[in-house]
């Protein structure tokens, strides 16, 4: 039979384990989308358009009743970045962001 102790440690231990491979999940993971993909974002382009390049955001932010932001990535979703694309009232791109 395992001793108290034992087990104690074995659980430490595989805690230890799960603790540090999410955090190598977290600084490691890939981008919230590629980087290539990111660059073609330009300004002027309209949320369909953004949408068909990098995919579903993983929230929408309405900034204000006219500005959108569509949001991906963030350490909440096991991505190492987070990576934002700005559209104004016409909802075609004024900006991005990238915090890598």
């Amino acid at each position: 039979m395992i001793s108290l102790t034992r087990l104690l440690a074995f659980t430490a231990a595989f805690l230890v384990l799960v603790v540090a491979s999410l955090v190598a999940l977290i600084a490691f993971g890939p981008h919230a989308f590629s980087l290539d993909k990111f660059a073609q974002v330009t300004i002027g382009m309209s949320e369909a358009e953004v949408l068909a390049l990098t995919g579903e955001p993983c929230r929408i932010r309405r900034n204000s009743p006219s500005n959108t932001a569509f949001c991906y990535g963030g350490f909440a979703r096991f991505r190492w970045c987070t990576m934002e694309v700005y559209f104004g009232p016409d909802g075609r791109v004024i900006g991005k962001f990238h915090d890598d």
